[in-house]
């Protein structure tokens, strides 16, 4: 476990979006000590799968990475109004440090 010789099935490499497809293989073959969110064995990389972040930045779902998300961001930030997404740095925490990395995928 842990080596990878296969097409990993990124959302879309070409544009930095690392996060994994539904049929990555990827997916729980990671670190077997290690669990995801979900309580199943780690995934590759360092995104894990999740059906609900198929575009990182993209928390309303409207399929664009905009101003409206960075809203819903800072909302998440100040309200605790958070879905598993919202983490875009992975420290586990929500905080200023999110904002900052979706408004860089917002410009760049």
């Amino acid at each position: 476990m842990g080596i990878l010789y296969n097409d990993p099935l990124f959302v879309d490499a070409n544009h930095w979006n690392f996060n994994i497809t539904l049929n990555s293989p990827c997916i729980n073959y990671g670190n077997p000590n290690i669990y995801d969110f979900d309580g199943s064995i780690s995934d590759i990389g360092a995104l894990q799968y999740n059906p609900g972040c198929m575009l990182t930045g993209d928390f309303n779902n409207d399929n664009y990475v905009d101003i409206l998300d960075v809203i819903k961001l800072v909302n998440c930030v100040l309200f605790a109004e958070c879905s598993n997404c919202s983490d875009l740095n992975n420290d586990s925490m929500y905080n200023v440090l999110d904002i900052i990395d979706l408004v860089n995928i917002i410009i760049n």
